[in-house]
């Protein structure tokens, strides 16, 4: 299992439902964007030692807002509201552990405080501390308290912990393998938006994943997936519409699915652009353009790619050759390096 989860990265601000007026006051403050006076009431409520204030108070100073940026002051105060067991404080002292920002990276530090977050019913302080869990940071590496954590997470209604717990039902880790599991936490994860919960969600029922195989909702989710940017869903959408599966034959809605792809530099999508180039299919035949994008996949080592350019070649003259070329020096200017 690639151990690549979502990680997020965000200080938060804490405002209680049930706010004191000089709280609300403060609070009204930030809403309106008026830093300097909210800083003026954190600072008072603060120094007479209340947690809320105490805390958002740090993260203008951490952010710079309204008073000059002060990250080892920021923790200083981060540390008070988290002595008087503000979660939102420990989940914040958490991140800055976890990313060395104002303090020493301590992976250790920041589970502790995830931990004292978490325990509390902080979401995303449950979300971090099972990526510890995950990559083994600043705790022995344990995919049963990965999973655990990510599953209180979800049941919060965390999006990333929900796909995340997804995943690892599907794939046997930390947890027995279920695809209705799996499906059960994708679906919850798609409902807000997860373009990668999206994704296999359409793989479930193209590959028939604990689900009855039916290409036209795979291509349904794609869709989803696929209009959100993900190189991926674009591929699979682009070859379900140059197979005719679940859905009418159309190439030229191929073509276009494959170019957005193969524009986010996804080797299998420039070839398929390639072979429609080079078949005339849903485009203008083109040698050049075939030869291209065959030469840009080729670049990434696939193999296939490789060898349609030895037999593309065999009839191209030498115009087409330079166009060729020139097509390609063009692309890599707009393609960026897959993993960059």
């Amino acid at each position: 299992m690639s151990r690549s989860l979502l990680l997020l990265l965000a200080l938060v601000w804490v405002i209680p439902a049930t706010a004191r007026p000089d709280i609300k006051e403060g609070n009204a403050l930030l809403t309106r964007r008026q830093y300097i006076e909210a800083a003026r009431v954190f600072l008072q409520l603060a120094e007479a030692g209340n947690a809320v204030a105490q805390n958002n108070l740090a993260t203008l100073m951490y952010k710079g807002l309204g008073i000059p940026q002060q990250k080892a002051t920021a923790r200083d105060w981060f540390l008070k509201a988290a002595a008087q067991g503000l979660r939102g404080a420990q989940y914040n002292l958490g991140l800055m552990s976890l990313r060395g920002d104002g303090v020493p990276q301590d992976y250790a530090q920041a589970a502790d405080w995830f931990r004292k977050a978490a325990g509390q019913g902080h979401t995303r302080a449950q979300f971090y501390l099972a990526l510890r869990y995950y990559h083994g940071q600043g705790v022995a590496q344990n995919d049963f308290q990965a999973a655990q954590w990510f599953r209180r997470a979800a049941e919060g209604g965390h999006r990333e912990a929900q796909y995340n717990l997804g995943l690892m039902y599907l794939e046997g880790v930390g947890v027995d393998a279920d695809t209705d599991q799996a499906r059960k936490w994708f679906l919850k994860a798609a409902a807000q938006g997860d373009p990668k919960a999206e994704f296999n969600l359409g793989s479930l029922y193209l590959d028939a994943q604990g689900v009855g195989r039916d290409p036209e909702v795979a291509a349904d989710w794609f869709r989803k997936a696929a209009s959100q940017g993900m190189a991926r869903a674009q591929l699979n959408l682009g070859v379900l519409y140059a197979q005719g599966s679940g859905m009418q034959q159309d190439y030229l809605q191929a073509g276009d699915w494959f170019r957005k792809a193969a524009m986010q530099g996804l080797a299998d999508a420039q070839f398929n652009l390639g072979l429609l180039y080079y078949q005339g299919l849903g485009v203008d035949k083109d040698q050049a353009e075939a030869h291209a994008w065959f030469e840009l996949a080729a670049e990434q080592g696939y193999k296939p790619a490789r060898e349609n350019i030895g037999v593309l070649e065999q009839d191209m003259d030498d115009q087409t050759r330079q166009r060729a070329q020139e097509l390609i020096s063009g692309y890599r200017q707009q393609i960026p390096r897959r993993g960059e």
